[in-house]
């Protein structure tokens, strides 16, 4: 396989969803899930719980490998990746893409940095959820200070409004300048089409584009 191929899609906590997601899809060889199902999966011994304690995380499927984000026991994770084990074209032949999760660089419930590997190729990938409940999301994303020289995608949830990206009818979200200037300054280029809906309104409310897809 020459080209891989990737999706980044809202979820929206819906576990059976995201089960038929990573069952399903024979397209692409990286998932990019903002607010992924989150919950318990199981429980470990501990001295303090006679229960024992319980062990939360995301959906797994023996076809991907999940890459987890850092998030604190009081903290759902927002943002979740997974790669693809086996070559989606070759099934019995493992998949040349290997990720490593860079917490050390952000450790965000909201912001998952990880540095995949495809043979000689190295490049950087940050899955982002714009959390508009908590402030915290954004401005972690904004004090990050990246490296231009390492090829980076940022996709993400932003959930920010501007007429740089946004089909007519909708009014720029307050802060919306403060992300294009780092935007602008981490040397990102929007690869999304502008004006293209990624989010169907409801009760009356406009189509809008929310999901984005930049590079450097």
């Amino acid at each position: 396989m020459s080209n891989y191929a990737f999706a980044s899609v809202n979820m929206r906590r819906r576990n059976e969803a995201t089960h038929a997601l990573l069952n399903e899809n024979d397209l692409d060889d990286i998932l990019f899930i903002q607010e992924p199902w989150f919950g318990r999966i199981g429980t470990k011994r501990s001295d303090t719980e006679a229960q024992g304690k319980q062990v939360m995380g995301g959906a797994a499927n023996p076809k991907w490998s999940l890459h987890y984000l850092y998030f604190p026991s009081s903290k759902w994770a927002k943002v979740m990746t997974y790669v693809r084990i086996h070559d989606r074209d070759h099934p019995f032949c493992k998949n040349k893409c290997r990720g490593i999760v860079r917490n050390d660089l952000c450790a965000h419930p909201s912001i998952l940095i990880t540095d995949l590997t495809i043979g000689q190729t190295y490049w950087r990938t940050i899955n982002f959820y714009n959390d508009v409940d908590d402030p915290s999301c954004l401005r972690s994303l904004l004090e990050l200070d990246l490296d231009s020289t390492i090829p980076t995608l940022l996709v993400g949830d932003f959930n920010l409004h501007s007429r740089t990206w946004l089909p007519n009818g909708w009014t720029p979200s307050h802060n919306v300048d403060r992300v294009k200037e780092w935007l602008a300054t981490q040397t990102f280029e929007l690869l999304s089409t502008p004006g293209i809906p990624t989010h169907r309104g409801e009760g009356g409310v406009h189509d809008s584009t929310l999901d984005l897809v930049w590079a450097n």
